[in-house]
């Protein structure tokens, strides 16, 4: 540890905080307010430090670019209980410089792939946290415009025609604002697998420790359902809230039975697009248009009679209307409907009719279009 305070003796810190601080989270950010260091975390320890603070950056989902300018802007990068594998470096794209470097960590070296680090200290990152914050560590703190600056650039990205328009929201972002804006700061929002957690991801910010989770290995359809149970059980008076699929909605829904037999008090969104969300994305990314993917109509409304449970079918009325919809005493299901928006169902429309004059040509009429260099628009 003292190596460590000598290290960051007079030189601009970030820390990278991971799953490891989540038992130290009010006196890591004192330490992060007495070293004038801000913070960004791995995805799953958002809200270790609030994401509203001063001092947070949240880097989850932002553009690699801009995150990759921050880290090499700072002379330390502290990392805190966080091991340096592919899912909390972007598959090894933070580039983080050995000079920079110090690493605090439980995990032995080697025991992942991991990054060249100038210092690396095993060991339980609220010990290193306590007693960092025990010493009179004189750190160059970051200025307050510097990090307004890197905020605004890290938010600032172009609305994507990927993106769904919501139902009573439009673009996404209105949701997650609505949505963040009526819980209180405590509550924890358990997302499953599938284009809804790349949204929240992006645009919800958690105010707690385990304010936001998911299922950030594995990525495993069906997580969060039974994880929110569990956590209302564990944690009662904590508002508990799922955001989940029609998908993951189906795969793993009777677990609301579960849920109704000990009355766990959570709330349970669904968003409905009729599509293997996540999947269809990336076919319609990489491909032009998407197959396979389609999902049978969901009553949702008769699913929740059938296990008595209350459902509302307007997303933007309770969240709009009701100051405590959090608060419904029992397991509740919301659906929130999402749909392409104009841009992206033109995009389809283009490329499946691309799709339909390549299968009429045939591979022999498109080879030699190609090789007399004629130019229709197709690939």
């Amino acid at each position: 540890v003292s190596d460590v305070a000598d290290q960051l003796e007079g030189k601009s810190t970030l820390i990278y905080a991971g799953r490891g601080t989540l038992g130290c989270a009010t006196e890591l950010a004192e330490l992060a307010r007495t070293l004038g260091a801000p913070v960004i975390t791995s995805t799953s320890a958002r809200g270790v430090v609030a994401e509203d603070h001063d001092l947070s950056l949240v880097i989850d989902m932002m553009p690699l670019g801009v995150v990759n300018e921050i880290i090499g802007s700072f002379d330390i990068v502290l990392a805190l209980g966080i091991g340096l594998g592919e899912n909390s470096t972007r598959g090894f794209k933070l580039e983080i410089r050995p000079d920079q470097l110090l690493h605090v960590d439980s995990s032995p070296p080697g025991s992942t792939p991991d990054y060249e680090a100038h210092l690396r200290i095993v060991a339980d990152a609220p010990t290193v946290v306590l007693a960092l914050l025990a010493r009179q560590i004189r750190c160059k703190p970051t200025r307050p415009e510097s990090i307004d600056l890197w905020r605004a650039r890290l938010t600032h990205h172009s609305i994507e025609e990927i993106e769904p328009v919501i139902d009573g929201f439009g673009h996404p972002s209105a949701f997650f604002s609505a949505l963040r804006e009526s819980l209180p700061r405590n509550a924890m929002l358990f997302c499953d697998s599938g284009s809804h957690q790349m949204l929240a991801r992006k645009y919800y910010r958690s105010y707690c420790a385990s304010g936001l989770q998911l299922p950030t290995n594995l990525q495993s359809m069906g997580f969060a359902l039974p994880s929110a149970i569990g956590a209302s059980l564990a944690r009662p008076g904590t508002p508990i809230v799922v955001l989940i699929g029609d998908g993951g909605f189906q795969m793993s829904g009777l677990e609301l039975l579960s849920a109704n037999r000990y009355r766990t008090n959570m709330v349970v969104f669904v968003m409905c697009d009729g599509y293997l969300g996540l999947i269809r994305e990336k076919q319609i990314t990489y491909d032009g248009y998407e197959y396979g993917v389609g999902l049978p109509d969901l009553d949702i409304s008769g699913f929740c009679r059938s296990l008595s449970l209350d459902h509302v079918a307007d997303a933007a009325s309770l969240l709009n209307g009701n100051r405590e919809w959090w608060n419904p005493g029992g397991p509740t299901v919301v659906t929130v409907r999402a749909r392409d928006s104009q841009r992206m169902a033109g995009r389809i429309r283009v490329n499946r009719l691309k799709k339909q004059i390549k299968d009429k040509l045939g591979p022999r009429r498109l080879a030699k279009i190609r090789k007399l260099g004629g130019s229709i628009g197709l690939k």
